[in-house]
Order: C-alpha cells, then sequence, then structure tokens
C-alpha cells in the first residue's frame, strides 16, 4: 500500500496547523484562523498511537527544543533534540550553584538529548512550504550540534492508515521543514539525565527526578523551576558544593541575531 504521504502536495494535506494567508480580509482571516486553531487543538487532545511511557515526548510536547541530529538508517529513523525543560533545568541549577557567568545573554549549551525514533520506515520525505503552500524537496543538511541557533522542533502529530503510523514533524530551520514518515512504531530514548550527570555530577539524578515529577503538575511554570530545586536539594541535605562541575558547559548568544 503506497502511504498518503507520498500523494500530500500542499500544507493543508498534512492535518497540522497551517498558515492563514494575509491576503484576506482581517474578518474572513479572523475565521479562518479561528477554524484553524480549534480544529488543530482538538487534534493534540486525540489519543496517540504511542507506549504510555514515551508519551510524554509526542504530540508536540516536545515544542521548543533545538534539533541535534536527523539520520536515516534503513528502516529506522531517529530525530535527536536537546530538551527544552532540561535546558530551564541546568540554567536554573547552574545560576543556583553559582556557575552563571555576569552576562546578560546566557544560555547553557548542553545538549539534553532525547531520541525520537521510529522503527519498520517505509516511506520518508523532508518537504518545504514553496508558493501558495505546495510542498517542495528540502534536505535536512547534516551538522554537530553547535548552539541554539541551528534550529528549533516545533510540533509533532500522528495519523494512521491500514495499521501503520503517519509520524508528522514540523522543524523550523529558518524555513518551516516537514519531516514526513510512514512507519510500522515510534518510540523515544531518553538521554537527559545521562547528560545531566555529565554536566553537574551524579548528585543532579535525584534533584533532576524531584523536579520532573513536580513538572507533571500544570502548575509547575518554568519560573517555578528554581524553587523546585531548591526545595529537592533541601529534601536531599545537598549544597552547591555536593555538584562536580568539570564538564560543565555554557555559551553566549547574540540577542540580535
Amino acid at each position: 500500500m503506497i502511504s498518503w504521504l507520498k500523494g500530500a502536495k500542499r500544507v493543508h494535506d498534512l492535518g497540522g496547523s497551517h498558515p492563514i494567508s494575509s491576503n484576506l480580509p482581517f474578518d474572513e482571516w479572523d475565521r479562518k484562523d479561528t477554524v484553524n486553531t480549534d480544529r488543530w487543538m482538538r487534534k493534540l487532545k486525540e489519543p496517540i498511537p504511542v507506549a504510555e511511557p514515551d508519551r510524554p515526548f509526542f504530540g508536540s510536547r516536545m515544542h521548543d527544543s533545538w534539533l541535534v541530529d536527523s539520520k536515516r538508517a534503513g528502516s529506522e529513523y531517529v530525530l535527536t533534540l536537546s530538551c527544552f525543560f532540561a535546558s530551564i533545568f541546568a540554567e536554573n541549577l547552574a545560576s543556583i550553584i553559582g556557575l552563571r557567568p555576569e552576562h546578560l545573554y546566557w544560555n547553557f549549551s548542553g545538549p539534553f538529548r532525547v531520541n525520537l525514533c521510529c522503527h519498520g520506515v517505509t516511506y520518508q520525505r523532508t518537504a518545504t512550504e514553496g508558493i501558495d503552500g505546495w510542498l517542495k524537496h528540502f534536505r535536512i543538511p547534516p551538522h554537530e550540534f553547535k548552539s541554539y541557533n541551528d534550529g528549533t522542533f516545533l510540533y509533532d502529530w500522528f495519523e494512521q492508515q491500514d495499521d501503520r503510523i503517519q509520524w508528522i514533524v514540523e522543524l523550523n530551520l529558518g524555513p518551516s521543514v516537514y519531516v514526513l514518515t510512514d512507519c510500522s512504531a515510534v518510540s523515544a530514548t531518553d538521554l537527559r539525565e545521562i547528560d545531566l550527570v555529565t554536566a553537574f555530577g551524579p548528585k543532579v539524578r535525584n534533584v533532576w527526578n524531584d523536579v520532573l515529577e513536580a513538572s507533571k503538575n500544570a502548575d509547575l511554570h518554568y519560573f517555578l523551576v528554581g524553587e523546585a530545586i531548591h526545595k529537592s536539594m533541601a529534601a536531599h541535605g545537598l549544597s552547591t558544593q555536593d555538584f562536580d562541575t568539570t564538564n560543565f558547559q555554557h555559551a553566549f548568544y547574540d540577542p540580535n541575531r
């Protein structure tokens, strides 16, 4: 059976959120935008064909994470991201233990990896949006993760056909780029704790797991992560000297870039 992804000609065919033409009168644009947003929010609430432990990494939950790698090998495809939430955690912890440089524009360089994996791939292509929403071929260039300017993960969603999964990913690589994959299953490999231990030493494990558990509460916003770290450190009797920052890295960035 030929995947319907092969016949997708325009961004509108992919079933996700899509831009509305700015040439429309405002009333018409507003109406279409409302319809588009409502449909997209319903899509995000639909059950996803992913095992329970891996669901926190799919359904656009990795939004704003950074692209580390995109690699196809035979019938397997792996999209590696640096988790946005783990970066927020690292930046807060670094500041708490006194590692934050005296500079306004500072980011932890990471990466804190999550591998999103497709298994049994039978069809895949990458495309960007051409004139009037037509899809055209785009090749994601191979690159080594060096900074947060390399590209970001925007959204992902699922369709299903003939007991197979169609996983659609939208990346921001300057233009919006769509990775269209027809496969038998998807899974996630969480490497964030390994990377955090590399950066802060083994004592970070308990703190990270406590904050991760607290993050399941919708009331834990990003600006409360520092408070959650303080609470966990106190619970485990940890001081700033308990973290091994030999391999800690940080990066400056130009906000005008």
